[in-house]
């Protein structure tokens, strides 16, 4: 196999071995050198209009649209995701009603495969790893998640590991591009990575497995961006939620929704040593009957609600299913059916005990 630091090859030096460029990939070049997207970066730096991006950060196969099957070009990872060249039919896109002219319209963008060069589209046709994974999150496998783009942000600030989060051509999901250490463990490091969004509550599309898989052009305003990702490891007997998702705060993306969820998770997860795994049951009872009493919300923000709902279905199971309501019903976003659906997703999940509500419950002044 080939390791992904020799696919970062000079552009300039192919163009002048081939002797020509193809015209997508020109257009595409030229406009990465002119209307690079205004970004919000994690060292508190925003990349301004006209700044190009870097070409050291990864090699991948552009193909003209989704019926293409041979590629135009290797080009860079990081200038396809953060042009806006595509811009006003995405805006289309994502203001159509009708399916069939979205997906038509869908079909004109260009796309690449985010695992590297391939010579034809295909698994088997890998010529190099670019070094990184995507990771698709859709609308229909997450149908309690509303503002994508702080979801984006807030998926970037679980991880070093992720090179760019932003929302999708359709505008009903998001993606993450994550730098991995063993490209050719694609499928180990993809299902590392998805454990790691299922215990936050967030379900990855399973069609990423395919390591030919293409990413269509997209268009975001403000995505979030490390250009300095961390490699994602695979370490023996380790955890999906190791070092893999631990960052520090000083290193958090400066958009505030995402900042402020990215904090609570620091603080929750840097107590851990010092929480209980265990309580009887009671007293986690008569903790929410105060909260209840005193009308205290802890479960307005989508994160809050999924990480309370986890840590209550993974302690106690089916029977905490009232007390999951009853923490619920405080927020004037309660939906009884939304609710319900919700917990029996966390059923199915385990990794965050019953130590993370009762922090939220300190937080609030109640005691268990």
């Amino acid at each position: 196999m080939i390791c992904s630091d020799m696919i970062c090859n000079d552009y300039t030096s192919r163009i002048k071995r081939e002797g020509v460029e193809s015209d997508t990939t020109k257009s595409l070049r030229s406009s990465v050198a002119s209307t690079i997207t205004p970004t919000v970066e994690v060292e508190s730096t925003t990349v301004e209009a006209g700044v190009a991006c870097p070409l050291n950060i990864g090699r991948v196969s552009l193909f003209s649209s989704a019926l293409s099957a041979r590629y135009c070009e290797d080009i860079d990872l990081l200038s396809f995701l953060t042009t806006n060249e595509y811009r006003g039919i995405i805006t289309e896109i994502r203001a159509s009603t009708d399916p069939t002219h979205r997906r038509e319209l869908k079909q004109k963008l260009p796309a690449i495969t985010p695992a590297g060069v391939f010579h034809h589209r295909g698994s088997a046709n890998i010529l190099t790893y670019s070094g990184f994974i995507c990771v698709d999150i859709d609308g229909k496998d997450n149908p309690n998640i509303k503002d994508w783009r702080a979801t984006a942000h807030y998926i970037g600030s679980l991880s070093p590991c992720v090179l760019y989060a932003g929302v999708s051509a359709g505008g009903s999901g998001c993606f993450a591009i994550y730098r991995i250490a063993t490209p050719n463990r694609y499928a180990e490091h993809l299902a590392s990575i998805q454990s790691e969004l299922s215990h936050r509550g967030i379900v990855t599309d399973k069609a990423c497995k395919d390591l030919a898989r293409l990413r269509f052009a997209s268009y975001d305003p403000t995505p979030y961006i490390n250009r300095e990702p961390t490699p994602h490891t695979l370490l023996s007997g380790a955890t999906s939620t190791d070092s893999n998702s631990a960052k520090e705060a000083t290193s958090l993306p400066q958009h505030p929704q995402a900042a402020q969820v990215a904090d609570q998770a620091n603080n929750c997860e840097n107590r851990a040593s010092a929480r209980p795994n265990t309580l009887p049951i009671e007293r986690v009872e008569r903790a929410v009957q105060t909260l209840v009493e005193r009308g205290l919300n802890i479960a307005e923000a989508h994160y809050d609600w999924v990480r309370i709902g986890f840590a209550l279905a993974s302690t106690y199971g089916e029977q905490a299913r009232p007390l999951f309501h009853a923490i619920s019903a405080q927020s004037s976003k309660y939906k009884r059916n939304e609710c319900d659906a919700q917990f029996t997703h966390c059923l199915r999940s385990k990794g965050i005990n019953i130590g993370t509500l009762l922090d939220y419950l300190k937080r609030v002044g109640v005691r268990w």
